[in-house]
């Protein structure tokens, strides 16, 4: 199968990120956010897999 995915600058991302506004509690609330929604992610593929593990990594 070959998929084509989308590239992206990540200099150009990060040079439109203005760090210094956003607060520490603001960075960890964020952190936590994404962590959460990539483990119910993960946690939803393994269930309709059947699967405990997901990709090839060893």
């Amino acid at each position: 199968m070959d998929v084509q995915l989308w590239g992206y600058d990540q200099n150009f991302l990060v040079s439109n990120i203005r760090f210094e506004e956003l607060s520490l509690s603001q960075l960890v609330a964020d952190f936590e956010n994404v962590r959460k929604a990539s483990i119910s992610f993960i946690g939803s593929i393994q269930k309709a897999t059947g699967s405990k593990r997901i990709g090839q990594a060893v």
